[in-house]
């Protein structure tokens, strides 16, 4: 399977919001996949 484009829709506009559960999942799993487990204020940013 193949696509000409994708369509990120961060706002909501398009579709109703993700929950912020997932975006901290998503983070976690990023942050562990390169050797920080547990990420504090120090090793992200708002």
């Amino acid at each position: 399977m193949s696509y000409d484009s994708v369509i990120f829709d961060n706002d909501g506009v398009l579709l109703t919001l993700t929950g912020m559960d997932a975006h901290r999942e998503g983070a976690r799993e990023a942050f562990a996949r390169v050797g920080v487990d547990d990420p504090t204020r120090t090793t992200s940013r708002r």
